[in-house]
């Protein structure tokens, strides 16, 4: 699950002035992250990337997703059985610094134009 954080207290502030479509702005840059997520994902199997999607999330707006049950693992680093550790790939927190910064000047786009 993709959660951004600092954006609450505008999002707020935007859906209270009922001009913009929040939901639209995170589906726009989810989207955007989607795309980047192809050059991103680590490949082996393929598995991974291929588990990759878009879906609706609970409140308003959407969420990057890998379902495959090593995303986790992959993300963050594991232990082999071994005992020895691989470090993380970190694919999903980079596409979402890399986004980051354009989510929230949307979002500011968005109230100057009033939308």
């Amino acid at each position: 699950m993709l959660t951004l954080k600092g954006v609450d207290k505008l999002s707020r502030k935007l859906n209270d002035m009922g001009k913009l479509s929040f939901s639209r702005v995170t589906e726009d840059n989810v989207k955007q992250m989607f795309t980047r997520a192809k050059s991103l994902t680590p490949r082996d199997s393929g598995e991974l990337l291929a588990s990759c999607g878009i879906e609706k999330s609970m409140g308003e707006g959407f969420e990057l997703v890998y379902t495959a049950r090593h995303s986790a693992p992959v993300e963050y680093g594991h232990r082999t059985a071994g005992g020895k550790f691989v470090p993380g790939q970190y694919f999903l927190k980079q596409n979402i610094d890399l986004q980051r910064e354009k989510y929230r000047q949307d979002l500011v786009d968005k109230m100057k134009r009033g939308e």
